[in-house]
């Protein structure tokens, strides 16, 4: 299917005679006010799938321009390969009832079958106008079906869903910086990305570097297409391992058995996956089948999100393995570990990817120089940490590294100065506190924070507003 999907300030048109015989539409005369008009060629061998795409199409051509109505104009000029009539008119109404079903908006489609006298006020903005080549190639599949076609199955609906947080997780991904992208988020997805290379042994074997790709967003069809894709396109490249980009985080992909676990991997870098994670079959009939030019085997494990929605995290291609992005394996962490709380649970992440892994804070202005050195010492072994001045009360600067899911937070007051000591609260142990030597902690924080990126420095959290 071909569309050309024009920002009309104003629109007209007038069927003038009959282009083929017996037209199904009744003459007609119209004109619509400002409108996306979508020119639309049905071509050969076009079906429902295209119908649904091309929908997608022109739905987010209104939204993007920002209009309220809709014009159907089927336009036979666009390709030289155009479906018979009878089949192009049933995929022009499929097209029509995907539009009204998408699009909160007025919806109007021309007569078809009809020369027509027409005229249009086109906008003139760079947005205005948008070419389009719509095939079923394009389409994610889920038993068969485009995953944009309403199914009532679950699994289907949780695959195409384009929300995967909810407000509780959004502000928690905000927080750790990973939506909008930030300095701790970037921490995190490099950390799983250090993890991964370590575990697959492709840091010690070397690795290639593909030229990256975006995604939008962490669920929906585009995420899974995308992450399918990339897998495919590294297993007919015949390369041993790889790291690519796609969107803010990283996938790495090597080769891999076929009995590889992927959701066992996924669990061993966080346990907060643990039950959370579902495969499902890359299989045109029974299962998903995702863009690539043509069939393959394997599945994708996709993260059970709170919304209700499935992220793609993993996959396994014609023999390659692809764990990634790594931004969205630290969002379903995250948000897993809100599923935690909600259990009574305390949430914890590894040392090794936690953003902040050490916050040092003293209790008054004179214990600021003996916590400036432990900071200092935990600073040069490579523990990501930070000292948070006494600049506010001691229980608000305790709160603000927990919401970080700190898993070590040092407080030192007068008798740690007199000792040389430190009291250690770990995430892991809950509220106990420990009393013990600086050398011991260090050696303990560096062996559980080993496989992680080397430490930055970073300024204390900011009090919440």
């Amino acid at each position: 299917m071909r569309l050309l999907l024009l920002h009309a300030l104003e629109a007209w048109f007038k069927t003038v005679q009959e282009a083929i015989r017996d037209p199904p539409d009744p003459p007609g005369e119209a004109r619509v006010g400002e409108c996306v008009v979508a020119f639309v060629s049905v071509e050969d061998g076009d079906t429902e799938v295209e119908a649904a795409l091309a929908a997608e199409e022109v739905v987010a051509h209104a939204a993007r321009v920002g209009v309220g109505r809709v014009l159907l104009y089927p336009f036979a000029h666009l390709s030289p390969s155009l479906a018979p009539p009878k089949t192009a008119y049933s995929v022009l109404l499929k097209l029509e009832a995907e539009v009204r079903r998408r699009f909160k908006g007025e919806a109007l489609r021309a007569p078809f079958g009809w020369y027509k006298a027409f005229r249009v006020h086109c906008a003139g903005h760079p947005m205005c106008e948008l070419s389009r080549t719509v095939k079923a190639s394009q389409a994610v599949l889920y038993r068969g079906k485009p995953l944009s076609s309403p199914s009532g199955d679950p699994v289907a609906e949780a695959l195409a869903s384009r929300r995967p947080w909810d407000g509780e997780a959004v502000k928690l991904l905000a927080r750790f910086q990973l939506h909008p992208p930030g300095m701790l988020g970037s921490v995190m997805s490099g950390a799983l990305e250090e993890w991964l290379l370590w575990k697959t042994g492709l840091s010690s074997r070397g690795y290639s570097r593909l030229p990256g790709s975006g995604r939008e967003g962490d669920s929906g069809e585009a995420a899974v297409a995308a992450l399918a894709r990339h897998c495919l396109q590294v297993a007919e490249g015949g390369l041993e391992g790889a790291v690519a980009s796609l969107g803010p985080g990283a996938v790495v992909s090597w080769r891999a058995p076929s009995n590889l676990s992927l959701e066992g991997l996924l669990t061993e870098a966080s346990s907060l996956l643990e039950g959370r994670l579902a495969r499902v079959d890359l299989d045109r009939e029974a299962g998903l089948w995702a863009p690539a030019g043509r069939d393959y085997s394997g599945y994708m494990v996709f993260y059970k999100s709170r919304a209700g929605a499935l992220v793609p995290l993993a996959a396994w291609v014609d023999g390659i393995a692809c764990v990634g992005p790594t931004d969205a394996v630290a969002k379903a962490i995250l948000d897993a570990g809100l599923a935690a709380a909600e259990a009574g649970e305390t949430p914890t992440l590894p040392v090794w990817l936690a953003p902040v892994q050490a916050a040092v804070i003293p209790v008054r202005s004179e214990h600021v120089d003996y916590a400036r050195r432990v900071a200092e010492s935990l600073a040069w072994e490579g523990v990501r940490t930070y000292l948070d001045p006494p600049t506010r009360g001691l229980g608000a600067r305790i709160r603000a590294a927990a919401r970080l899911w700190t898993p070590y937070i040092i407080v030192i007051g007068g008798r740690e100065v007199e000792s040389g000591t430190v009291t250690v609260r770990r995430r892991a142990s809950g509220a106990e506190q420990e009393s013990m030597p600086l050398e011991a902690l260090i050696e303990e924080v560096v062996s559980q924070a080993r496989l992680g990126p080397r430490w930055s420095p970073l300024p204390p959290p900011q009090p919440s507003q």
